[in-house]
């Protein structure tokens, strides 16, 4: 997993500028595999947090989880490729607890688009999914973060985006324009006191990879 370091107001536990008051997530994709799973260990570190997934069954099964960890959850369903979902969302989150310390660009989708055999619909709903749902979200939250001159904004990228890996091109793609974006957000952010994360996971088991027929390497849990 690669991994660009943020700062202090990020994941790891204790210290920062947030101290030790509950600080507060926006979790995207919250319903399943990364997001669900991050949702719940943050809520193991006493964070509250607002989640957003299209499934609201599933988000709801999510926020129950997450307070059986001894963590606070927002459940507001939405599509990351709709702006106004987003604005709603954070919007949900700063009037419910004042502030949101960290923002997770996590909702993704995933499968093979042969541009042999492009289907360009499906294609082009994977790279809104990924790349501007991230988008929609940074345009959302980061105004806030910057205001308070605090936060800290993560995008769930992949080991994929630094290669075009054949058959999957678009998925690929799709995470290099998230890795571009981030990267220049990073630098451009650091002095708003705004703290920029990538994470590049490799192959890991969800209901997204478990559809792969294909040998994963170093597949790992969630």
């Amino acid at each position: 997993m690669s991994d660009d370091a943020g700062g202090a107001d990020g994941v790891p536990e204790g210290g920062g500028s947030i101290g030790r008051r509950a600080r507060r997530a926006i979790i995207t994709g919250a319903s399943s595999g990364i997001g669900r799973e991050l949702a719940i260990e943050l809520a193991r570190r006493g964070w509250r947090t607002a989640l957003t997934a299209r499934n609201a069954e599933a988000l709801e099964q999510t926020a129950a989880a997450v307070r059986s960890a001894g963590g606070e959850a927002l459940v507001v369903p939405g599509d990351v490729t709709r702006p106004e979902d987003l604005e709603r969302a954070v919007r949900t989150a700063l009037e419910a607890w004042g502030g949101i310390d960290l923002a997770v660009a996590n909702a993704g989708q995933g499968f093979p688009t042969p541009v042999a055999h492009l289907d360009l619909p499906a294609a082009t709903a994977l790279m809104r999914t990924n790349f501007e749902g991230t988008l929609n979200l940074l345009a959302a939250v980061v105004p806030h973060m910057i205001e308070r001159r605090s936060g800290q904004f993560v995008g769930i990228a992949s080991l994929a985006g630094w290669r075009g890996l054949p058959g999957t091109g678009v998925y690929s793609a799709s995470k290099a324009a998230m890795q571009a974006l981030l990267e220049a957000a990073r630098v451009e952010l650091a002095p708003h006191g705004v703290a920029v994360t990538k994470i590049n996971p490799g192959f890991i088991r969800t209901a997204m990879t478990a559809k792969n027929r294909f040998p994963m390497p170093f597949l790992m849990d969630v």
